[in-house]
């Protein structure tokens, strides 16, 4: 495999330890990665409305968490210099499709935008880094149903994308203890050194064709965690 076919673009909409991970390990593989951190033109939702919707607890977690990665991203900011990072808003999806042409690989992590339709239905795979095992923690934010069924094992798992949510062939499933799963940021790092250490394998793995995808089973999906959702599912954690 030549350089050329060797590009690999990570789309992601929150800068933090999985994407980061991820391309960092495939620069150290040889790969050159490129990060797109697709951004919103709508306004923030504010404060007392976040708070309404998901309870002062969540919101003080995710505050640590968003402390947690800034200070993540800083020990590694030299690593993560020699990685192309563009912004670009989620309207211009059409970028991206032009860029698949010329990527061996297509990953998404930690995006919280659909893919769209046409950049799914072409030959070449558009593939997902989901942050638990698939399939019985489907959803945005499954680390904390994990986290609130006191979970200690979490992981990984390298899937298609498709039109259903998190429904799409598994390439690969790693797992880890984390003992101290306080808040999702602590179990993410966990998962990042997860990536770390198998991202190129999966990548080479898959890209000169000798992976075999998996079909998912029946599983379950887990909503955002909302102060309603919370308490209809009570009765399940």
């Amino acid at each position: 495999m030549n350089d050329e076919s060797k590009n690999v673009t990570v789309i992601t909409s929150r800068l933090g330890p999985m994407p980061c991970s991820l391309a960092l390990a495939l620069l150290d593989a040889g790969w050159i990665p490129l990060i797109i951190n697709m951004r919103s033109a709508e306004p923030r939702r504010s404060l007392r409305t976040v708070l309404a919707n998901f309870g002062l607890g969540y919101v003080v977690k995710r505050a640590a968490d968003f402390i947690l990665f800034k200070v993540w991203l800083r020990v590694n900011s030299r690593r993560l210099s020699e990685v192309r990072i563009v912004d670009l808003d989620k309207s211009r999806w059409d970028e991206i499709f032009a860029l698949k042409e010329s990527s061996q690989l297509l990953v998404c992590s930690s995006l919280r935008f659909k893919v769209p339709s046409k950049l799914i239905n072409t030959r070449t795979p558009v593939l997902n880094l989901h942050p638990a095992p698939l399939p019985g923690w489907r959803g945005p934010d499954p680390i904390y149903w994990m986290r609130k069924r006191h979970e200690r094992r979490y992981g990984v798992s390298l899937h298609e994308v498709t039109e259903a949510f998190d429904e799409g062939d598994v390439y690969f499933q790693k797992d880890v203890r984390v003992r101290m799963p306080i808040t999702n940021g602590c179990v993410e790092l966990a998962l990042s050194r997860l990536v770390k250490r198998y991202a190129a394998q999966w990548a080479e793995s898959i890209s000169s064709g000798t992976a075999r995808p998996n079909r998912q089973g029946e599983g379950r999906y887990w909503p955002l965690p909302s102060k309603k959702n919370v308490r209809r599912l009570r009765s399940a954690v």
